[in-house]
């Protein structure tokens, strides 16, 4: 009897993976589409801003891509000290052309800190200044880190209109004028947790509005 609960148990588990990667792959179709189409729609507005927005929403469709394997695959994951200003640095500079092109000025102040983790913290800040380029309306995104007791926390902040659904975070929330299906928040979420840390949004702390969210790494050193 032992033997045939054991055996349900592992049957139950293969189909629960069966059904995420039915849902995941009918997430992927939906939201990448959505975004090309979006995509196509501002290149032809032929102006820089239009231009800046259709490279965003094709970078946004490659993040949907990538979050998706990380978590088909997230049980093979790593976890190993990580420079994370190695990390925080290209995720900035690889949109820094977008940023210029949409007016937006990013700021980021290197922090020389050691966390635990891995490449895939990369994905995180993307999504996070992705998010804030599509959404917030503002024109500054702040990134920068500090010591917690037992975290060392990252914050990517703006000046925009804020977030009033703090929910934003589980899976398949979105934000009201979202051209997605909520899946990157949930994604980055799930990235941050299984390197051992937690995510939170809130309103900003250093402008009058705003979003800020933080990211808790565990520290390497």
């Amino acid at each position: 009897m032992t033997e045939i609960n054991e055996l349900l148990k592992e049957i139950e588990k293969y189909k629960k993976k069966l059904e995420d990667e039915d849902l995941l792959n009918s997430l992927l179709r939906h939201d990448v589409t959505n975004k090309i189409q979006i995509a196509i729609g501002y290149l032809g507005l032929k102006d820089e801003k239009g231009i800046g927005k259709a490279e965003l929403s094709l970078k946004s469709a490659m993040n949907t891509i990538s979050n998706i394997g990380f978590i088909l695959k997230s049980e093979e994951i790593k976890i190993e000290p990580t420079h994370i200003d190695e990390i925080i640095n290209r995720s900035v500079e690889e949109y820094r052309s977008i940023s210029n092109q949409l007016g937006i000025e990013v700021a980021y102040e290197p922090s020389g800190y050691i966390v635990k983790g891995n490449s895939l913290l990369k994905s995180v800040f993307d999504n996070l200044l992705e998010n804030s380029m599509k959404h917030s309306q503002g024109t500054e995104i702040h990134v920068y880190g500090r010591k917690g007791d037992d975290f060392y926390i990252f914050s990517v902040e703006d000046n925009g209109i804020g977030i009033p659904n703090k929910e934003i975070l589980k899976k398949g929330v979105k934000g009201e004028k979202s051209d997605g299906t909520g899946f990157g928040a949930y994604a980055i979420k799930t990235i941050v947790e299984k390197c051992g840390g937690k995510i939170e949004v809130v309103d900003s702390e250093n402008y009058p509005t705003g979003a800020q969210f933080n990211i808790y790494l565990q520290k390497a050193l």
